[in-house]
């Protein structure tokens, strides 16, 4: 029941996200960049949050399973160096400037966003799946 309570909330989660990034665009070109900043800022954080709801689900659902778990947190841990690496480099050039925290958010998001797609799809993996790492995903 812990289980479904938890996919009903992530799912609440997830859509509400996509709502709030509908409505507040940060492509806005009368926006200053401190607001700017602030936008991307927002976005970076509704992503993390999406992330970590759906990295608990995964964990839930390997619950008993101490290897399953231990790889996953490796490749979390071993993810969050490289999104922290490439977002370094990506912003680098511009990291005297004002832009810079919105170029290095709007990096941290973009990952983000991708490894909220890789966890989503470990969620739906169907009866059977044998190359699914998430059982009843």
């Amino acid at each position: 029941m812990g289980i479904i309570f938890s996919f009903f909330w992530a799912l609440l989660l997830l859509t509400s996200t996509q709502w709030v990034y509908a409505v507040q665009n940060c492509d806005n070109p009368n926006s200053s960049q401190r607001e700017l900043n602030e936008c991307y800022d927002k976005l970076y954080k509704q992503s993390d949050a999406e992330l970590n709801v759906l990295y608990k689900l995964i964990v839930q659902h390997l619950k008993g399973d101490k290897n399953g778990t231990e790889l996953l947190v490796k490749a979390q841990r071993a993810w969050l160096s490289y999104c922290d690496a490439e977002c370094d480099f990506f912003s680098f050039s511009v990291a005297q400037g004002s832009v810079y925290p919105m170029i290095l958010l709007s990096c941290l998001n973009s990952q983000t966003q991708l490894r909220i797609n890789d966890f989503q799809r470990y969620l739906k993996c169907e009866e059977g799946n044998l190359s699914c790492s998430v059982p009843g995903g």
